[in-house]
């Protein structure tokens, strides 16, 4: 792992390197890499060793080069807590963020819950619950363990399943989760958490901002939601309804003015495209500005397997296309080539930049920064 710019790169670790906090253990593997704003940066890694077993092969580290330290490690306890990480049918540690205070989140495994039941007829038997939540290092005043299923969604309802959290420097998270219902009916959200405590953001049977009455979101249980620093969220969800087909089954909303409101729709005409609707849209990234980025496909006239694909951004609320397959790029002065694949990642940040990596039509690649 390396951190710093292409004039001054700092390697912070490497693969057979002396894991700190592990006694003998050593670096194998190394994913799931964060980097701040400061330049710290968090990874999960994998352990070999002659100490390591499957029970502690696996844990988080934070910090810079030449100053890691060990947040946590499957198989101990964590700080302040008894719950041991533990490998259960979902990984130990996983969903891991890093915000610009150095504080870590993750998502992490404990011991089950082991209750007996007794069925209406009689019989007896034994339920087994896996637990897991959110964990942050340092903790805050609530402790390391922030949420976790069980903990109280809304009304009498508890969560069920939570999905991977998004983090940021006020020590917030939002997240898309599960909860139970009358008679054991799943119902889904999404919720944003801070001041110590978490407030819904929606739920899936209300009628989303800018669909027709009749309209549903779609399960929200996976959604992958965006936080700014600001506490304002931006996420992709799924339609259900009156009126809806697979053509238009998906959006974008963000609550970065007062009120959730849509950004875009599946099937809208495309910014910036004329004649083309967008026929994919893909997760968003959101800045502290509340703009937002996506990827999308096109349908419609003149779309071929060249130009269907592009990346669009939001200022101040306006929709622009960016860039799109088939631009065409100066890559040096007076050297023009042609965009034939936009690769799936990109970067957006808070001065309304985007960097992305293309390959062009000489088989070459690069990475290109547009600024607004």
């Amino acid at each position: 792992i390396w951190v710093g710019t292409a004039e001054s790169l700092r390697l912070v670790t490497h693969s057979g390197a002396g894991a700190p906090g592990a006694g003998n253990a050593y670096f194998r593997s190394f994913n799931n890499l964060c980097l701040n704003e400061t330049g710290q940066v968090a990874f999960l890694a994998a352990l070999k060793g002659a100490s390591v077993t499957t029970d502690n092969d696996q844990g988080v580290w934070s910090g810079e080069s030449g100053s890691l330290t060990m947040v946590v490690r499957k198989g101990l306890a964590t700080t302040s807590t008894h719950y041991a990480i533990v490998t259960t049918d979902r990984p130990a540690l996983d969903a891991l963020s890093l915000n610009d205070n150095g504080r870590v989140m993750v998502r992490a495994q404990f011991p089950p819950t082991v209750t007996q039941i007794t069925e209406p007829s009689g019989a007896t038997g034994t339920q087994v619950r896996y637990n897991y939540g959110y964990f942050m290092q340092p903790s805050v005043s609530s402790g390391p363990l922030v949420l976790r299923p069980g903990d109280r969604a809304i009304g009498s309802h508890d969560f069920e399943y939570l999905n991977e959290p998004s983090f940021n420097s006020n020590n917030a998270f939002a997240f898309a989760a599960s909860y139970s219902t009358q008679h054991d009916v799943r119902d889904s959200g999404i919720w944003n958490h801070y001041d110590d405590r978490h407030r819904a953001i929606t739920f899936e049977d209300v009628n989303p901002p800018g669909t027709s009455p009749g309209v549903e979101y779609n399960d929200l249980t996976r959604v992958k939601v965006a936080l700014n620093s600001q506490n304002k969220v931006a996420f992709k969800a799924g339609l259900r309804g009156s009126g809806v087909t697979s053509t238009n089954n998906s959006g974008i909303w963000t609550d970065a003015g007062e009120d959730l409101t849509l950004v875009v729709r599946l099937g809208d005409s495309a910014a910036g495209a004329p004649g083309t609707t967008y026929s994919y849209l893909g997760n968003c990234l959101f800045n502290d500005s509340g703009d937002v980025a996506f990827m999308a496909t096109l349908a419609g006239n003149g779309v071929v397997s060249g130009n269907d694909l592009g990346i669009w951004t939001t200022r101040e609320g306006v929709l622009t296309l960016v860039v799109r397959e088939g631009d065409v790029y100066e890559v040096a002065p007076g050297i023009f080539r042609t965009i034939s694949e936009l690769k799936p990642n990109f970067a957006f940040n808070n001065m309304g930049q985007l960097a992305f990596l293309a390959r062009f039509n000489d088989g070459s690649t690069g990475l290109i920064l547009v600024t607004p």
